[in-house]
């Protein structure tokens, strides 16, 4: 397991133990990085739209702008979506809820 994820929680999909929307966006964002890092096609790509180089992304690793980009990168991505989610055992509601909650003031 890589050592950003070893001491986070996973918390449980229901609302008494929602963790804060800033801890949420973290966790998330850490399976979804995990997932591009696995997949070197997918991370191409993802780097491609947004922009990111390999120094930029190695810079932005436990920032919001990363985390931002990485939620709406899957969200626009239906295949990686639903790859990422199976691959980490999350339910995709649980990143679509996250996502909207991060892009509340759009």
């Amino acid at each position: 397991m890589p050592k950003r994820m070893k001491n986070m929680t996973n918390f449980p999909d229901n609302e008494q133990s929602k963790p804060s929307n800033c801890q949420e966006s973290e966790l998330l964002g850490s399976y979804c990085l995990d997932y591009l890092i696995s997949d070197p096609e997918e991370l191409a790509r993802f780097m491609g739209l947004s922009g990111y180089t390999p120094q930029t992304l190695r810079d932005s690793v436990d920032t919001t702008e990363l985390q931002t980009a990485l939620l709406n990168y899957f969200v626009s991505n239906e295949a990686a979506l639903l790859a990422m989610c199976a691959n980490a055992g999350i339910p995709t509601a649980r990143l679509m809820r996250c996502w909207g909650l991060t892009n509340a003031h759009i």
